[in-house]
């Protein structure tokens, strides 16, 4: 089928394959790198929302601190102006612990509170001044109080305190701590004395519990990209290790009860790398089921925080599918749009001029020389025009140089058009130029038996083909017909058929050969029917009159002689059969058998003589009978019987020579028939 197509099409169809092989590819390209842009997208978004969210924390845990330190500077300025002394001899009890004094000038500092109750007073935060005792520090003043409103002195530095090693190496530490249920941003700095050794500590530290709910709330309450939030790891080494510190609805719990089992080796790596990025299934509550969501973590050192956005992929999901499908709609359009363009270019450029160029071709085939070539343009169709313009020219030359030969062919074909015999005529090279109707009709209706031995044998295509094809040694009919001066005949045998081929040589007036008139004649039928009839005769002759000639494939005269040899047989049997069953009888003695039947001419002669023959038969028998019973009264009857007799049987005789002149009047007529 797209062998049958125009090119038009074919080109149409190609670049409409070709054009949706690239579509597909750039399709898929373009989704991919969109998908690519998209998730990469997503992610700088994600990530960018999680800087967002860490610098608004750092710049809050910034301020406290400035602000810490701030208060810190403005503690130790309220303290005397004296360098700080340590009396290690002298040892102040506090409670049941001893700590060593720590003097301004001659004012002891341990559990002289005013200094440190008139900085809350004035401020606002607490504030503690620490002795060192050896390498611990106790504290020895403080306006910090516990639950139960005493205050905590007495109490020594916890040596696992971040704070104690950069004070023992005269730095100052600023940082959040958790005190009596209570968030504080601390600040702690050494105390040195005139030696310049530290002796003590001096801390101050500002409540920011409110502070630090609301800098929660905000987390719990922002949104990225519609449906994102955030989530705050506590990453450090104490008991609240790897609870979640916020939460839109599970703050509290541990967090790997959020993630999947599957994906829970994945948040432990992340959450002790503290930064990246990642793919887990988590669930929004800690109780619905996991959904898959995109995750960026960014460490808060300061706060041992690692907070977390996720962004679930619901959205993104359905994005990348709105976007297949876009690209799918688009990448459609495009190649609808780029089919109907090629098909439209390839029908004007292409399809339609080939289609005038195949429309002039065959008129020229049919003969039309008089056909308007619009031959224009330099590409291919454009040469193909020309050439077919110049073709037409030539043909119509050549023409016009044998109009008076073609005036007579004209004749001669016009003639052989209205006879019935199937006449081709072959020019000099044996290329068959013209064929009649009768001779087409015939070709077709034989086209597939002919086909098995001519495999592209077309009947509609016999003008321009050559003759030679029917041959299986065409170089002998080559030199057959360069010598043909007179009429021959012969037969071939194609495809099971059986072709009677009369060939005239036309010749001019010096006797040259111009072509040849080839008259084709199918007796395939013929000698069938011919075969048959001497089967026939020669059983029928031999005794046999059974066979029939079979009347299926048969038609017009074929049919007719046929049926008629048929129909002889069949009298002849049916005839012969009845003769045959009376002599039989006859031989057996049985007299009442007689010939019936609707016979005509020497048949109902036949019958006629046989009944009368067995009628007189059965009158002798009659009067023999009778003669018999007189015997013996009538001798002399006997002998006038017995010569009546005698003449009767003479008479019997001579009908019987007659029906035996009958069947060979028969024989010479069966004869006759066969020839």
């Amino acid at each position: 089928m797209f062998k049958r197509t125009s090119i038009g099409t074919r080109l149409s169809l190609l670049a409409g394959v070709a054009a949706s092989a690239a579509l597909v590819v750039l399709a898929c390209l373009v989704h991919r790198d969109s998908t690519e842009a998209y998730e990469s997208g997503s992610r700088d978004s994600l990530a960018g929302s999680a800087a967002m969210a860490h610098e608004s924390i750092l710049l809050y845990e910034r301020t406290l601190g400035e602000t810490i330190e701030r208060l810190g500077g403005g503690f130790a300025a309220t303290l005397p102006a004296e360098p700080p002394v340590l009396d290690p001899g002298q040892s102040i009890a506090i409670g049941d612990v001893e700590t060593p004094a720590l003097r301004f000038g001659d004012q002891v500092a341990n559990l002289d509170d005013a200094v440190v109750d008139r900085f809350t007073e004035g401020t606002g935060a607490v504030a503690t001044l620490f002795a060192r005792d050896g390498d611990d520090f106790v504290r020895i003043s403080t306006s910090l109080t516990g639950a139960d409103g005493q205050r905590a002195v007495g109490t020594r530095l916890d040596r696992g305190h971040p704070a104690r090693d950069r004070l023992l190496a005269d730095q100052s530490y600023t940082g959040p701590a958790r005190l009596f249920g209570r968030d504080y941003m601390t600040h702690y700095r050494p105390l040195r004395d005139a030696a310049g050794d530290v002796v003590g500590i001096l801390f101050v530290g500002m409540d920011y519990t409110q502070g630090l709910a609301a800098l929660k709330t905000r987390l719990r309450e922002a949104r990225i990209g519609g449906d994102g939030y955030f989530l705050v790891v506590d990453a450090g080494s104490g008991d609240d290790a790897g609870r979640l510190v916020v939460h839109p609805s599970a703050e509290g719990e541990a967090a790997e009860a959020l993630v999947a089992p599957a994906d829970r080796a994945a948040l432990a790596h992340l959450l002790s790398a503290g930064a990246g990025d990642a793919r887990l299934a988590l669930s929004p509550d800690g109780r619905s089921e996991p959904v898959a969501a995109d995750v960026h973590a960014v460490r808060f050192a300061p706060w041992d925080w690692v907070l977390v956005g996720i962004k679930p992929r619901g959205q993104t999901e359905a994005a990348l599918a709105a976007m297949l499908l876009r690209i799918g709609g688009i990448s459609l359009f495009a190649l609808l749009a780029i089919v109907a363009a090629i098909a439209f270019a390839s029908r004007r450029l292409v399809t339609r001029p080939l289609a005038d160029a195949v429309a002039i071709a065959d008129r020229v085939a049919d003969g039309h020389l008089d056909n308007v070539v619009r031959a224009s343009g330099h590409d291919e169709v454009g040469r193909l025009m020309h050439a077919l313009a110049r073709m037409q020219d030539g043909l119509r030359s050549r023409t016009e140089r044998d109009q008076a030969l073609a005036r007579e062919g004209l004749r001669i074909r016009t003639a052989l058009d209205n006879v019935t015999t199937n006449v081709m005529i072959a020019d000099t090279g044996r290329n068959i130029v013209y064929v009649n109707q009768p001779l087409r009709k015939m070709m077709a209706a034989v086209q597939q038996d002919l086909r098995r031995d001519l495999p592209g044998f077309d009947a509609d295509a016999l003008i321009g083909s050559n003759i030679d094809g029917f041959h299986r040694h065409p170089e002998r009919q080559a030199g057959m017909l360069a010598q043909l001066r007179e009429t021959f005949s012969t037969q071939i045998r194609v495809g099971g058929r059986v072709m009677q081929l009369i060939i005239n040589p036309i010749l001019d007036g010096a006797g040259h050969a111009q072509g040849f008139v080839v008259e084709w004649a199918d007796r395939t039928d013929e000698i069938a029917v011919e075969q048959d009839v001497a089967r026939i005769v020669e059983a029928a002759a031999a005794g046999d009159l059974g066979g029939r000639i079979d009347l299926g494939s048969k038609q017009g005269f074929l049919l007719q002689l046929a049926r008629q040899l048929n129909g002889m047989l069949d009298a002849n049997a049916s005839s012969l059969d009845q003769v045959s069953r009376v002599l039989t009888s006859l031989a057996a003695g049985d007299l009442t058998v007689r010939m019936d039947g609707d016979f005509h001419g020497v048949f109902a002669r036949m019958r006629d003589d046989a009944n009368a023959t067995v009628a007189q038969l059965t009158g002798i028998v009659a009067r023999i009978q009778d003669a018999s019973a007189a015997i013996g009264t009538a001798s002399s009857e006997i002998a006038s019987g017995n010569n009546d007799l005698s003449q009767r049987t003479e008479q019997q005789a001579a009908n019987l020579e007659e029906t035996a002149a009958s069947m060979e009047e028969l024989t010479s007529t069966v004869r006759q028939n066969a020839d």
